[in-house]
Protein backbone atom coordinates (compact mmCIF):
# COMPACT_ATOMS: atom_id res chain seq x y z
CA UNK A 1 0.00 0.00 0.00
CA UNK A 2 2.83 2.37 0.88
CA UNK A 3 4.59 1.64 -2.44
CA UNK A 4 1.38 2.25 -4.39
CA UNK A 5 0.93 5.59 -2.63
CA UNK A 6 4.51 6.51 -3.50
CA UNK A 7 4.03 5.78 -7.22
CA UNK A 8 0.76 7.74 -7.34
CA UNK A 9 2.30 10.72 -5.54
CA UNK A 10 5.25 10.84 -7.91
CA UNK A 11 3.06 10.62 -10.98
CA UNK A 12 0.54 13.26 -9.89
CA UNK A 13 3.02 15.72 -8.47
CA UNK A 14 5.56 15.65 -11.27
CA UNK A 15 3.00 15.59 -14.06
CA UNK A 16 1.24 18.60 -12.54
CA UNK A 17 4.48 20.50 -12.19
CA UNK A 18 5.42 19.70 -15.76
CA UNK A 19 2.20 21.15 -17.14
CA UNK A 20 2.45 24.30 -15.05
CA UNK A 21 6.15 25.08 -15.26
CA UNK A 22 7.61 24.76 -18.70
CA UNK A 23 10.94 26.34 -19.62
CA UNK A 24 12.31 26.99 -23.06
CA UNK A 25 16.06 27.54 -22.67
CA UNK A 26 18.03 26.33 -25.70
CA UNK A 27 19.56 22.89 -25.18
CA UNK A 28 23.09 24.16 -25.84
CA UNK A 29 22.93 26.59 -22.90
CA UNK A 30 21.61 24.15 -20.32
CA UNK A 31 23.53 23.05 -17.27
CA UNK A 32 21.77 19.94 -16.15
CA UNK A 33 20.59 18.60 -12.83
CA UNK A 34 20.18 14.86 -13.02
CA UNK A 35 18.89 12.28 -10.56
CA UNK A 36 21.07 9.17 -10.64
CA UNK A 37 21.39 5.77 -9.01
CA UNK A 38 24.85 4.89 -7.77
CA UNK A 39 25.78 1.70 -6.00
CA UNK A 40 28.10 2.77 -3.20
CA UNK A 41 26.02 5.58 -1.66
CA UNK A 42 23.09 3.18 -1.60
CA UNK A 43 25.18 0.44 -0.01
CA UNK A 44 26.55 2.81 2.64
CA UNK A 45 23.06 4.20 3.27
CA UNK A 46 21.79 0.64 3.60
CA UNK A 47 24.32 -0.25 6.31
CA UNK A 48 23.64 2.99 8.21
CA UNK A 49 19.91 2.39 7.97
CA UNK A 50 19.94 -1.22 9.11
CA UNK A 51 22.35 -0.41 11.95
CA UNK A 52 20.05 2.50 12.88
CA UNK A 53 22.96 4.89 13.24
CA UNK A 54 21.16 8.06 14.25
CA UNK A 55 17.65 7.06 13.23
CA UNK A 56 15.17 4.18 13.29
CA UNK A 57 13.03 3.09 10.36
CA UNK A 58 10.88 0.40 8.80
CA UNK A 59 13.72 -0.10 6.35
CA UNK A 60 15.91 -1.37 9.19
CA UNK A 61 13.27 -3.89 10.18
CA UNK A 62 12.74 -5.01 6.59
CA UNK A 63 16.41 -5.74 5.92
CA UNK A 64 17.63 -6.69 9.38
CA UNK A 65 18.73 -10.14 8.16
CA UNK A 66 20.77 -8.71 5.29
CA UNK A 67 23.68 -7.72 7.56
CA UNK A 68 25.64 -10.38 9.45
CA UNK A 69 24.72 -10.26 13.17
CA UNK A 70 28.26 -9.73 14.45
CA UNK A 71 28.85 -6.96 11.90
CA UNK A 72 25.55 -5.32 12.75
CA UNK A 73 26.42 -5.33 16.44
CA UNK A 74 29.80 -3.75 15.73
CA UNK A 75 28.25 -1.00 13.62
CA UNK A 76 25.69 -0.24 16.31
CA UNK A 77 28.31 -0.22 19.06
CA UNK A 78 30.55 2.11 17.02
CA UNK A 79 27.81 4.15 15.36
CA UNK A 80 29.17 7.41 16.74
CA UNK A 81 32.17 7.06 14.44
CA UNK A 82 29.93 7.00 11.35
CA UNK A 83 27.11 9.37 12.31
CA UNK A 84 26.17 12.22 10.02
CA UNK A 85 23.41 14.74 10.50
CA UNK A 86 23.20 18.49 9.88
CA UNK A 87 26.95 18.92 9.65
CA UNK A 88 27.66 16.74 12.69
CA UNK A 89 29.83 13.89 11.45
CA UNK A 90 31.66 11.04 13.11
CA UNK A 91 35.41 10.95 12.73
CA UNK A 92 35.27 8.07 10.21
CA UNK A 93 32.26 9.21 8.21
CA UNK A 94 34.28 11.15 5.63
CA UNK A 95 36.34 8.18 4.44
CA UNK A 96 33.54 5.62 4.62
CA UNK A 97 30.62 7.79 3.47
CA UNK A 98 31.47 11.14 1.91
CA UNK A 99 34.62 10.53 -0.13
CA UNK A 100 33.73 7.05 -1.44
CA UNK A 101 30.20 8.36 -1.97
CA UNK A 102 31.71 10.93 -4.32
CA UNK A 103 33.99 8.58 -6.26
CA UNK A 104 31.48 5.68 -6.15
CA UNK A 105 33.48 2.42 -6.22
CA UNK A 106 30.86 0.55 -8.23
CA UNK A 107 32.14 -3.02 -8.05
CA UNK A 108 33.39 -5.27 -5.28
CA UNK A 109 36.93 -5.15 -6.69
CA UNK A 110 36.86 -1.36 -6.87
CA UNK A 111 35.63 -1.14 -3.29
CA UNK A 112 38.35 -3.57 -2.16
CA UNK A 113 40.97 -1.42 -3.88
CA UNK A 114 39.68 1.73 -2.20
CA UNK A 115 39.65 0.11 1.24
CA UNK A 116 43.16 -1.25 0.70
CA UNK A 117 44.36 2.24 -0.23
CA UNK A 118 42.68 3.73 2.84
CA UNK A 119 44.13 1.16 5.23
CA UNK A 120 47.58 1.57 3.68
CA UNK A 121 47.42 5.33 4.27
CA UNK A 122 46.47 4.74 7.91
CA UNK A 123 49.25 2.19 8.38
CA UNK A 124 51.81 4.56 6.83
CA UNK A 125 50.38 7.53 8.73
CA UNK A 126 50.46 9.47 5.47
CA UNK A 127 47.89 10.30 2.79
CA UNK A 128 50.53 11.18 0.17
CA UNK A 129 50.14 8.00 -1.91
CA UNK A 130 46.37 8.04 -1.43
CA UNK A 131 46.14 11.63 -2.66
CA UNK A 132 48.27 10.85 -5.71
CA UNK A 133 45.97 8.00 -6.73
CA UNK A 134 42.75 9.97 -6.19
CA UNK A 135 44.16 13.29 -7.40
CA UNK A 136 41.41 13.87 -9.98
CA UNK A 137 38.60 13.57 -7.43
CA UNK A 138 40.46 15.61 -4.82
CA UNK A 139 40.95 18.44 -7.32
CA UNK A 140 37.23 18.35 -8.12
CA UNK A 141 36.40 18.60 -4.42
CA UNK A 142 38.40 21.83 -4.10
CA UNK A 143 35.44 23.60 -5.69
CA UNK A 144 33.36 22.92 -2.60
CA UNK A 145 34.30 20.96 0.50
CA UNK A 146 37.97 20.25 -0.15
CA UNK A 147 39.70 17.04 0.89
CA UNK A 148 39.39 16.25 4.59
CA UNK A 149 42.85 15.01 5.50
CA UNK A 150 42.11 14.35 9.16
CA UNK A 151 45.26 13.31 10.99
CA UNK A 152 43.24 11.96 13.91
CA UNK A 153 42.26 9.02 11.69
CA UNK A 154 45.65 7.50 12.39
CA UNK A 155 44.38 6.74 15.90
CA UNK A 156 41.59 4.53 14.54
CA UNK A 157 43.53 1.89 12.66
CA UNK A 158 41.74 -1.07 14.24
CA UNK A 159 38.27 0.42 13.74
CA UNK A 160 39.01 1.28 10.10
CA UNK A 161 40.20 -2.27 9.43
CA UNK A 162 37.08 -3.75 11.03
CA UNK A 163 34.62 -1.50 9.20
CA UNK A 164 36.46 -2.22 5.95
CA UNK A 165 35.93 -5.94 6.54
CA UNK A 166 32.25 -5.33 7.31
CA UNK A 167 31.83 -3.52 3.99
CA UNK A 168 33.32 -6.48 2.15
CA UNK A 169 31.48 -9.11 4.25
CA UNK A 170 28.01 -7.79 3.44
CA UNK A 171 28.53 -6.63 -0.13
CA UNK A 172 27.16 -9.73 -1.86
CA UNK A 173 24.06 -9.90 0.33
CA UNK A 174 23.18 -6.29 -0.48
CA UNK A 175 23.87 -6.64 -4.18
CA UNK A 176 21.85 -9.84 -4.59
CA UNK A 177 18.98 -9.44 -2.09
CA UNK A 178 18.45 -5.70 -1.57
CA UNK A 179 19.71 -3.67 -4.52
CA UNK A 180 17.46 -5.26 -7.19
CA UNK A 181 14.32 -4.73 -5.09
CA UNK A 182 14.96 -1.18 -3.93
CA UNK A 183 16.17 0.22 -7.25
CA UNK A 184 12.75 -0.31 -8.86
CA UNK A 185 11.16 2.52 -6.87
CA UNK A 186 14.22 4.74 -7.07
CA UNK A 187 14.39 4.40 -10.86
CA UNK A 188 10.72 5.34 -11.23
CA UNK A 189 11.31 8.52 -9.24
CA UNK A 190 14.59 9.28 -11.05
CA UNK A 191 12.99 8.97 -14.49
CA UNK A 192 10.02 11.17 -13.57
CA UNK A 193 12.23 13.70 -11.82
CA UNK A 194 14.71 13.92 -14.68
CA UNK A 195 11.98 14.67 -17.20
CA UNK A 196 10.86 17.62 -15.09
CA UNK A 197 14.36 18.82 -14.17
CA UNK A 198 15.21 19.04 -17.85
CA UNK A 199 12.20 21.26 -18.42
CA UNK A 200 12.65 23.46 -15.37
CA UNK A 201 16.32 24.40 -15.98
CA UNK A 202 16.89 25.28 -12.35
CA UNK A 203 20.60 26.07 -12.69
CA UNK A 204 20.01 28.41 -15.64
CA UNK A 205 17.29 30.16 -13.66
CA UNK A 206 19.67 30.65 -10.76
CA UNK A 207 22.36 32.00 -13.08
CA UNK A 208 19.94 34.41 -14.75
CA UNK A 209 18.66 35.75 -11.44
CA UNK A 210 22.04 36.17 -9.74
CA UNK A 211 24.41 36.86 -12.62
CA UNK A 212 26.69 34.22 -11.07
CA UNK A 213 27.81 31.01 -12.72
CA UNK A 214 27.56 27.38 -11.66
CA UNK A 215 31.11 26.04 -12.03
CA UNK A 216 30.24 22.60 -13.36
CA UNK A 217 28.35 21.39 -16.44
CA UNK A 218 26.01 19.36 -14.25
CA UNK A 219 24.83 18.68 -10.72
CA UNK A 220 24.11 15.08 -9.77
CA UNK A 221 21.37 14.11 -7.33
CA UNK A 222 22.25 10.66 -5.99
CA UNK A 223 19.04 9.00 -4.83
CA UNK A 224 19.64 6.57 -2.01
CA UNK A 225 17.79 4.01 0.05
CA UNK A 226 18.15 3.19 3.72
CA UNK A 227 18.07 6.70 5.15
CA UNK A 228 14.39 6.79 6.04
CA UNK A 229 13.89 9.21 8.98
CA UNK A 230 17.51 10.28 8.65
CA UNK A 231 19.13 13.38 7.12
CA UNK A 232 17.40 14.66 3.98
CA UNK A 233 20.63 15.22 2.07
CA UNK A 234 24.40 15.09 2.34
CA UNK A 235 26.86 17.13 0.31
CA UNK A 236 29.37 14.93 -1.49
CA UNK A 237 30.97 17.57 -3.69
CA UNK A 238 30.25 20.75 -5.63
CA UNK A 239 28.53 18.80 -8.38
CA UNK A 240 27.03 15.96 -6.34
CA UNK A 241 24.67 15.50 -3.39
CA UNK A 242 23.20 12.44 -1.73
CA UNK A 243 19.43 12.40 -1.10
CA UNK A 244 17.02 9.97 0.49
CA UNK A 245 14.65 9.02 -2.33
CA UNK A 246 11.61 8.33 -0.14
CA UNK A 247 10.94 11.95 0.86
CA UNK A 248 7.95 13.69 -0.67
CA UNK A 249 9.09 14.54 -4.24
CA UNK A 250 8.02 18.14 -3.69
CA UNK A 251 10.45 18.39 -0.79
CA UNK A 252 13.11 16.89 -3.03
CA UNK A 253 12.53 19.53 -5.70
CA UNK A 254 12.81 22.37 -3.17
CA UNK A 255 15.95 20.93 -1.59
CA UNK A 256 17.59 20.26 -4.95
CA UNK A 257 16.88 23.80 -6.13
CA UNK A 258 18.19 25.30 -2.90
CA UNK A 259 21.35 23.18 -2.79
CA UNK A 260 22.22 24.16 -6.37
CA UNK A 261 21.71 27.76 -5.27
CA UNK A 262 24.03 27.35 -2.28
CA UNK A 263 26.82 26.54 -4.69
CA UNK A 264 26.11 29.45 -7.00
CA UNK A 265 25.82 31.93 -4.12
CA UNK A 266 29.16 30.72 -2.73
CA UNK A 267 30.69 33.04 -5.34
CA UNK A 268 29.31 36.10 -3.54
CA UNK A 269 31.99 38.60 -2.57
CA UNK A 270 32.53 38.27 1.16
CA UNK A 271 35.89 39.93 1.83
CA UNK A 272 34.27 43.35 2.28
CA UNK A 273 32.21 41.98 5.16
CA UNK A 274 35.09 40.89 7.37
CA UNK A 275 33.89 43.18 10.15
CA UNK A 276 30.73 41.12 10.59
CA UNK A 277 30.34 37.86 12.48
CA UNK A 278 30.80 34.99 9.97
CA UNK A 279 27.76 33.27 11.49
CA UNK A 280 25.62 36.29 10.68
CA UNK A 281 26.95 36.38 7.10
CA UNK A 282 26.25 32.68 6.70
CA UNK A 283 22.70 33.12 7.98
CA UNK A 284 22.14 35.81 5.34
CA UNK A 285 23.69 33.60 2.66
CA UNK A 286 21.46 30.66 3.66
CA UNK A 287 18.28 32.75 3.86
CA UNK A 288 19.03 34.43 0.53
CA UNK A 289 19.28 30.99 -1.05
CA UNK A 290 15.97 30.03 0.52
CA UNK A 291 14.35 33.26 -0.70
CA UNK A 292 15.54 32.90 -4.31
CA UNK A 293 14.47 29.25 -4.31
CA UNK A 294 10.97 30.44 -3.37
CA UNK A 295 11.01 32.91 -6.28
CA UNK A 296 12.07 30.23 -8.76
CA UNK A 297 9.51 27.67 -7.61
CA UNK A 298 6.75 30.27 -7.54
CA UNK A 299 7.65 31.26 -11.11
CA UNK A 300 7.30 27.60 -12.10
CA UNK A 301 4.01 27.30 -10.20
CA UNK A 302 5.33 24.25 -8.43
CA UNK A 303 2.90 23.13 -5.75
CA UNK A 304 4.32 22.44 -2.30
CA UNK A 305 2.91 20.18 0.39
CA UNK A 306 0.87 22.14 2.93
CA UNK A 307 3.74 22.47 5.41
CA UNK A 308 5.78 24.26 2.77
CA UNK A 309 3.07 26.81 2.06
CA UNK A 310 3.80 28.60 5.34
CA UNK A 311 5.79 31.69 4.50
CA UNK A 312 9.04 32.25 6.34
CA UNK A 313 8.21 35.19 8.61
CA UNK A 314 11.68 35.62 10.06
CA UNK A 315 13.11 39.12 10.31
CA UNK A 316 15.92 38.27 7.92
CA UNK A 317 13.62 36.80 5.28
CA UNK A 318 11.54 39.98 5.47
CA UNK A 319 14.65 42.15 5.08
CA UNK A 320 15.69 40.27 1.96
CA UNK A 321 12.15 40.43 0.58
CA UNK A 322 12.07 44.22 1.02
CA UNK A 323 15.53 44.73 -0.50
CA UNK A 324 14.58 42.45 -3.40
CA UNK A 325 11.50 44.55 -4.11
CA UNK A 326 13.37 47.88 -3.89
CA UNK A 327 16.43 46.78 -5.90
CA UNK A 328 15.16 46.69 -9.49
CA UNK A 329 18.64 45.96 -10.87
CA UNK A 330 19.03 43.17 -8.32
CA UNK A 331 22.81 43.23 -8.16
CA UNK A 332 23.16 40.15 -6.02
CA UNK A 333 26.42 41.19 -4.32
CA UNK A 334 24.93 44.57 -3.41
CA UNK A 335 21.76 42.93 -2.13
CA UNK A 336 23.81 40.49 -0.06
CA UNK A 337 25.83 43.32 1.46
CA UNK A 338 22.76 45.42 2.20
CA UNK A 339 21.06 42.44 3.84
CA UNK A 340 24.08 41.83 6.06
CA UNK A 341 24.28 45.48 7.08
CA UNK A 342 20.54 45.81 7.71
CA UNK A 343 20.24 42.54 9.61
CA UNK A 344 23.28 43.37 11.75
CA UNK A 345 21.41 46.43 13.08
CA UNK A 346 18.22 44.51 13.89
CA UNK A 347 17.22 43.19 17.28
CA UNK A 348 17.56 39.63 15.98
CA UNK A 349 21.29 40.08 15.33
CA UNK A 350 22.05 39.93 19.06
CA UNK A 351 22.10 36.14 18.66
CA UNK A 352 25.37 36.53 16.77
CA UNK A 353 27.15 38.75 19.28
Amino acid sequence: MKERHFFVLVAIMLTTCSLQGMSFVPESSKKSIKAVLEFYPNYAGHLLGVAQIGYKSQYAEKYLESVKPTDLKYLKDHGDLLRWSDGDEGVLSYFFLTFPGYINPASKDQLADYLTDLNSAIAQKSFDTFKNKYEYYIEELELWTGFNENQSLFNYSEEIQTISKILMNNYDSFKEDVWPNETIQIQILADALNDRLQEWNLINRWENITGLKFDSPNYQVVLSMGMENGPTAKALGYDKDWYFYGDDPRWLVQNICEEAGFRILSKLCSDQYDNYDPRLCFEVYKTLSNFITDQILADLNIQHPSSLLKKDTSELYGIIDALWTMNSDRDINELYGNAIETFSKSDFAVNFE
